[in-house]
């Protein structure tokens, strides 16, 4: 049996990629808040406006978001023992950054990839990314769900939609 002779590359991979992930996930529950309550406050008279500041707002937080996760990861790095990554030696900052981009996306074209503990931390990456933008998406659908009445009463779940039909002749 082999043992493995860097559990402390390992645990400072675990560590760093906790923390970065705790960050990353405050990070982007405050932003769309702060994002959600500024286009709601916002009086545009044209809507599409709102949408636009909207979509170019979560990009812009998604884009630190991969920036927060390069730097965690290019930082790393400088630990020979988590890990080197394939097609970017030796690492510079925007090649994590880069590294990051590609796993959040899960795009990853294959020409960098990581090797050692440091996997650790894209694997984790890609599942954040997910589950994030999943947020996202799922966030007004579920903010919509929460306004309709909801009638206590009933011995079932009432949900009371108005729906016009009109007869086409």
């Amino acid at each position: 049996m082999m043992q493995y002779p860097h559990w402390d590359a390992n645990l400072l991979v675990v560590f760093a990629t906790t923390l970065a992930v705790s960050a990353v996930v405050l990070l982007h529950y405050e932003g769309l808040s702060m994002i959600s309550g500024w286009l709601a406050k916002r009086r545009d008279f044209i809507s599409r406006r709102k949408v636009l500041y909207g979509i170019f707002s979560v990009l812009a937080l998604h884009v630190i978001e991969i920036w927060m996760f390069g730097i965690t990861i290019w930082l790393l790095l400088m630990y020979p023992e988590t890990g080197h990554v394939t097609g970017a030696e030796p690492l510079q900052l925007l090649d994590g950054v880069y590294l990051a981009a590609i796993t959040y996306t899960t795009v990853g074209y294959g020409d960098v990839a990581p090797l050692g503990p440091i996997r650790f931390i894209a694997g984790t990456v890609a599942l954040t990314a997910f589950v994030l933008a999943g947020n996202t998406l799922l966030r007004p659908l579920v903010n919509f769900i929460n306004r309709i009445p909801f009638d206590e009463k009933a011995s079932e779940a009432t949900y009371h939609f108005k729906v016009a039909v009109t007869a086409h002749a």
